[in-house]
């Protein structure tokens, strides 16, 4: 049944669309209004900033400047519906986004009751930011020569005389601090000198305030030094005598006329809101008249009109049941794209991402960057062994579902533990350390996420190094290296909880302790895969090395493009004897290989042959085309040998050379140096 029913006819309908339509250019003047009341409040905030702490936020007045624009923006736009709604031809174009409007007016008018609100509330909030501004701005009265503050005296004396108050609290804050500058002190004089020392902080402090405190309405003259010295006046009692300054706080005169401030326009918000209110209730009630004409083709029939549809409960419903069915589709389809888009968990599958691993960890440009990236790509590795694990047991892991049987935790935190001694007696030749913590700990780390208990292996055996081992036996710390190998099992939950983990892990753990006949160790097979896949060896023995489409060279027909001999002088290469050694083959294809990282050597050191089926171009480096010092003879006296010529045996001698050395690479050779590599 729909709420708050109304019949109409055209003349109603006319009425009613006139009367919404005035209503809505009425609350367009109200959002000018309130535009209005922002802006005064804000610059009555940023005439007295100075008084106000640091971290005083104008949240208030921007929000108001906000919510009158919309207002005048929404109100406007409500007022053309209103004036379209009498003609049919042009009602038609409003109405596929009426109710989207609709909507967003009850959102605003939700925003500025919020709005209101904060008027009202805020004055909590300036209570303290007032008390600390002009707690700081006392500080700085004397401060007139200091750049920034040079101002604050006077912005603290009109104040005073404005609002006819004097200190934060009360006049006697000015007794706490020093108001005077240190420029009309005279520091040879007995009494400043006695004030300023008999201060712990070096102020000069007297029971005195400021000229802007008196109250100019007083017969007497004003009596702002020696406040509480009764004999320094005549007829003059502090205590009984009514003082002529100022008695009332600025915090309180200001709090005051900020807060009633922010309480009027807090109130024509509230009226503001009421506006709007009732013409989007006129708004609904003109599209739910003209959609339900009985006769839609003649404008004069009668028709409903109403604010819901349904009831209230009903329509609360209606959202929540809509709200529900859009959240359940977005997860299906999320659901979907996952069971679609995730590969199978396989070892292929989890080396290429040990693989991706290594490449984003090595490479400087990516990591550290995309953290999302490398958080994915564990938490998929993760997912991946966990199913690998899993299947590798035949599912004797149990799975997610048992996690979420767990029941609600009861009690305070408590910690067990269980010993579980390993069969080292009954089988002294099983690795039973390397199956419970497998490759790099990660069987050990598995067991523990999925049973949500800490397992650790202890005792004699438990540690690699076995003269470590006998090195830290008996030591503080170490005294379970005394015990028998065991599996230490620690959990640290409510006690209804810690049981059930502790006998997951108990149960899993015995599973390890049971050695499996050779060959049938599906464990050890996956262990000695994943080591293989961190260290980078695993090879697929289902994936076969992809043969040519065509030989690069048969034996039959060579086809084989040999290069130029290169034209040298015939003095920088004299053929070597038979008995000399070939050390300069060995020498260029050194530093041709050392050209680039992992490069071949130049292609005339390759062994040519009509089986290579190698086809190049031999290129002939410009340091090659220069003799080498060990083609160079030496004589009997150990000098070099202008003229290369064919010596035998092995050079005992150290060799010399007289001209500047030059680097292989920047080597030119020159007519002069030809020439001298000619003469004897």
């Amino acid at each position: 049944m729909a709420l708050m029913v109304v019949k109409f006819d055209l003349k109603k309908r006319v009425k009613l669309a006139q009367t919404v339509w005035f209503m809505y250019w009425f609350a367009v003047m109200a959002g000018v209004l309130l535009f209005s009341m922002g802006l005064f409040f804000k610059i009555e905030l940023r005439k007295r900033s100075e008084l106000m702490d640091n971290n005083e936020s104008h949240f208030l007045p921007n929000l108001l400047i906000l919510m009158g624009l919309i207002a005048c923006a929404i109100n406007g736009v409500g007022g053309k519906i209103c004036y379209d709604s009498l003609d049919p031809s042009k009602f038609a174009k409003w109405k596929p986004m009426l109710k989207t409007f609709l909507v967003f007016c009850v959102g605003f008018n939700a925003l500025l009751l919020v709005t209101a609100l904060l008027c009202f509330l805020m004055r909590i909030p300036l209570q303290f930011t007032l008390a600390e501004g002009l707690k700081n701005g006392m500080k700085y009265y004397k401060d007139t020569d200091t750049p920034g503050r040079c101002y604050m005296k006077r912005t603290l004396d009109l104040m005073q005389m404005e609002f006819r108050c004097c200190g934060n609290d009360n006049y006697r804050d000015w007794f706490e601090i020093q108001w005077v500058s240190n420029r009309y002190l005279d520091f040879t004089a007995k009494e400043v000198k006695d004030r300023i020392g008999s201060n712990v902080d070096g102020q000069y402090l007297m029971d005195g305030v400021p000229f802007s405190c008196c109250n100019p309405g007083s017969p007497r003259p004003c009596i702002q030094i020696q406040m509480t010295n009764n004999s320094a006046h005549y007829s003059y009692d502090h205590y009984t005598e009514e003082l002529n300054i100022w008695r009332r706080g600025c915090r309180d005169a200001l709090l005051s006329y900020y807060g009633g401030m922010m309480n009027t326009i807090g109130a024509l918000v509230v009226l503001i809101t009421m506006l709007e209110v009732a013409v989007t209730i006129g708004l609904q009630y003109i599209d739910s008249s003209l959609s339900t004409l009985v006769n839609p083709e003649d404008p004069e029939s009668e028709s409903e009109g109403w604010v819901l549809e349904k009831t209230v409960k009903e329509t609360f419903t209606d959202i929540m049941a809509k709200m529900k069915s859009l959240t359940k589709g977005a997860k299906v389809m999320v659901g979907e794209t996952e069971v679609k888009e995730r590969p199978k968990s396989n070892p292929d599958y989890l080396m290429q991402l040990m693989n991706d691993r290594k490449v984003m960890s090595s490479l400087p440009n990516f990591s550290g960057i995309f953290t999302h990236l490398e958080r994915l790509l564990d938490e998929e590795i993760g997912r991946v062994r966990k199913d690998m694990y899993n299947d590798t047991l035949n599912g004797g892991m149990f799975n997610g579902r048992d996690m979420e049987e767990l029941p609600e935790p009861i009690g305070p935190v408590a910690q067990l533990q269980e010993k579980l001694y390993v069969p080292v007696k009954e089988y002294p030749d099983f690795n039973f350390v390397g199956r419970i913590l497998g490759p790099r700990g990660l069987t050990a780390k598995q067991l523990e996420a999925e049973t949500g208990c800490k397992i650790m292996v202890r005792g004699k055996g438990s540690m690699r190094d076995k003269k470590k081992e006998e090195m830290n036996r008996g030591k503080p710390n170490w005294e379970h290296l005394s015990e028998d190998l065991h599996v230490l099992i620690t959990v640290e939950d409510t006690h209804n909880r810690a049981k059930i983990k502790l006998q997951r892990a108990i149960s899993e753990v015995k599973k390890l302790l049971v050695p499996a006949a050779e060959g049938e160790d599906n464990l050890k097979k996956m262990q000695l895969m994943e080591l293989a896949i961190l260290n980078g060896t695993y090879r697929d023995a289902n994936v076969k090395t992809p043969t040519a489409a065509f030989p690069l060279g048969t034996p039959q027909a060579p086809r084989i493009i040999t290069g130029p001999t290169p034209v040298l002088p015939p003095t920088l290469r004299n053929p070597a004897p038979v008995s000399t050694p070939t050390l300069m083959p060995l020498i260029r294809q050194i530093q041709s290989s050392a050209l680039v990282p992992g490069g071949n050597p130049h292609p005339a050191l390759v062994q040519q042959g009509p089986e290579s089926g190698i086809i190049y171009t031999p290129y002939e480096y410009p340091y090659t085309l220069t003799p080498s010092i060990l083609e160079y003879p030496i004589d009997s006296t150990g000098v070099l040998v202008s003229s290369p010529c064919v010596f035998a045996g092995a050079m005992t001698t150290k060799v010399r050379r007289h001209d500047k050395r030059i680097h292989p690479y920047q080597r030119v050779v020159t007519t002069d140096r030809a020439a001298t590599a000619t003469n004897p």
